[in-house]
């Protein structure tokens, strides 16, 4: 049984299994003290395997990569990723219902440092449309 991560996730080197050993990458980022180490993570896409793929597939963390895993999350396409989704918004810390249907809908990725909406594709449309209301309400 086999899935796929949706996002990347930090991973403890001495606890993977084998076959995890082989997906994991590195990059340098600070520790809990400020220093500069190398940071363990498994991509976007690695695979998991075993009875833990099902559950991150019913946590919105990972998409069926078999039929078997498919089955065993006992969920349609449409209800892994909609868990999906509220997976993402929950790791990038939208909480806010309102700014949870913007980023549904595309208006917002996430937040920048100082809490503000990143922009995302749909930004334009809904600044139009709010412009457009403002103006009716006049």
């Amino acid at each position: 049984m086999k899935a796929r991560l949706v996002l990347e996730q930090f991973v403890n080197v001495k606890t993977a299994p084998e076959y995890m050993q082989k997906q994991i990458l590195y990059r340098f980022g600070k520790d809990h003290t400020g220093k500069t180490v190398p940071i363990a993570y498994l991509p976007a896409g690695a695979i998991i395997e075993g009875e833990q793929a099902a559950f991150m597939c019913r946590t919105g963390q990972c998409s069926p990569a078999d039929d078997e895993c498919a089955q065993a999350a006992g969920m349609t396409d449409a209800q892994i990723s909609a868990q999906q989704i509220e997976y993402k918004m929950n790791t990038l810390g939208i909480n806010n219902e309102n700014d949870r249907e913007l980023y549904r809908a595309g208006v917002i990725t996430g937040y920048d440092k100082e809490l503000k909406p990143i922009p995302g594709p749909n930004w334009e449309a809904y600044q139009a449309a709010k412009a457009d209301n403002a103006e009716e309400e006049i």
